[in-house]
């Protein structure tokens, strides 16, 4: 009899990674994307990808920068897995049509982010992700093995005798349900960063994977781990766009308005310390009413203009020449580090339920990610995933009792639900007033968005998320990585 195809619910580098994988083994899948399949965060990702490439580099200082930013709360074993692929990842990587930047030997041109102690950053100028999503994709379209479904909204991981069957899922332009069944599935659809009212990633991050992964009982953990980016664009008719992270790593520094270097003496690594530290340190001064800026405008201006193309562009678009002036930055909501509980191979405690990329939680990113680990971890635990499949290991299943929130009654506004979030569950965090908010979230039933830019089942996810967040924060009593409780005053 033959059997359903692999279902892979999102279509960045993780859900794409797996698919091209399975395709090599000659295992049918679909991808689904909520929107255009191109309209993704690994589309937006700017800095790179790493892996341990030069000879001076070594995978054991990979794996001590990772544990090290990760407070050492990161799994020894996940972190291992990782670091070790990482390097055929990448060929894998390139094997798939993938250019990376390389100097004028012929050498990688590899870059340095913070908390990296080696340049092991791989990238395509300021648009890696860009790079990477459309190599994939055009892999995958290319492949006889791989179906892509777009604008599709997952409502429903099918169960029938605690089996995973199939999907329901709803079109987002016609609003007509269909199902899908499915051997196997594997979600792959990313973060939920728009909790949060100043965030990098797109509004459609809604932390659809984690409500899905929940409602068959799946376990997540670590969710209270929210990573705040420290450099996006500051100004007052703009989006807040990234500015890539490797600006520091080529020399860029912080400022304060009388150009000021903010990091010296507060950090050993002062440009380059870890995110949540910088992200602590700039949000304080935004409580005190200080600007921020991020100045890299001594290096020469045609060398900025060819290496970052991209943020060059955008910042341009706004009026701030980066080649002459410093840039208004402000810290946003960037990633999720807690996620869908799995192990070295991609699973869940549910059979058949696969989970990779920023959706899941492998253990490798401890209390805060090291910067561009995370497009190495979805890619790499990806092409373990589809392993996994491949060789049908057997399945250990632990089935858990998470209790769930009790039914709210009231409502909230999308907005009001972001102003919670970036107060009581943001860069600093206060005892008594998550305590306050987490009841507020609790008794709220639904989500309404003024704007109607999202479709009712994403409200309803954003909600679930802000509840789980808030529970693991509550429940974490001391400070470790991202998780910063504060008492009297910054340290």
């Amino acid at each position: 009899m033959k059997e359903e195809p692999i279902l892979i619910i999102g279509s960045g580098i993780a859900g794409l990674s797996c698919a091209l994988e399975l395709a090599s083994f000659q295992i049918p899948s679909i991808v689904y994307s909520k929107n255009e399949i191109i309209f993704n965060n690994t589309y937006q990702a700017q800095g790179g990808i790493a892996a341990v490439w030069d000879p001076s580099d070594s995978l054991l200082s990979h794996m001590e920068d990772t544990k090290k930013c990760g407070a050492y709360l990161g799994d020894s074993k996940a972190i291992q897995s990782l670091i070790q692929s990482a390097p055929q990842m990448i060929q894998r990587l390139v094997q798939w049509g993938v250019t990376f930047d390389k100097d004028c030997k012929g050498h990688y041109d590899l870059a340095l982010e913070a908390a990296h102690s080696h340049r092991r950053i791989f990238h395509c100028k300021d648009h890696t992700g860009q790079e990477i999503q459309n190599s994939l994709m055009q892999k995958a379209q290319n492949s006889a093995f791989i179906g892509l479904v777009e604008n599709a909204i997952i409502t429903k991981i099918i169960q029938e005798q605690h089996q995973i069957s199939g999907i329901q899922y709803k079109d987002r332009i016609s609003q007509v349900l269909k199902t899908q069944l499915a051997s196997k599935i594997v979600l792959a659809c990313g973060g939920m960063a728009h909790v949060y009212p100043l965030s990098s990633n797109s509004i459609y991050s809604t932390g659809d994977g984690l409500v899905l992964a929940r409602q068959v009982g799946a376990q997540l953990k670590d969710m209270e781990f929210i990573q705040f980016h420290p450099t996006a664009l500051d100004l007052p008719d703009a989006p807040k766009l990234l500015i890539s992270e490797t600006l520091r790593g080529e020399g860029a520094k912080l400022i304060d308005q009388n150009f000021q270097k903010i990091m010296k003496d507060l950090h050993p690594l002062e440009d380059l310390a870890p995110r949540d530290f910088i992200s602590r340190i700039l949000f304080q001064r935004i409580q005190n009413q200080q600007k921020s800026f991020l100045d890299i405008s001594f290096l020469d201006s045609d060398y900025l203009k060819q290496r970052f193309p991209k943020v060059y562009q955008l910042c341009l678009r706004y009026g701030v020449d980066l080649t002459k002036e410093a840039i208004p930055i402000t810290p946003v909501a960037h990633y999720c580090i807690g996620g869908v509980a799995v192990d070295l191979n991609g699973r869940s405690n549910v059979k058949n339920l696969y989970a990779c990329g920023e959706l899941a939680h492998s253990g490798v990113h401890g209390a805060n990610r090291l910067a561009s680990n995370s497009l190495s971890e979805a890619s790499c635990f990806a092409l373990h995933v589809a392993q996994n499949i491949r060789d049908h290991l057997p399945w250990k299943v632990v089935s858990t009792h998470q209790q769930e929130f009790p039914k709210g009654q009231n409502q909230m506004t999308l907005k009001r639900l972001q102003e919670i979030m970036w107060q009581a569950f943001g860069i600093i965090r206060q005892k008594e007033k998550m305590k306050e908010f987490y009841a507020l979230l609790l008794n709220t039933q639904s989500i309404q968005d003024q704007n109607e830019n999202l479709d009712q089942e994403e409200l309803n996810n954003l909600l679930f998320c802000s509840k789980v967040i808030a529970k693991a924060a509550l429940n974490r009593e001391k400070s470790i990585g991202s998780h910063y409780l504060q008492t009297k005053e910054l340290s």
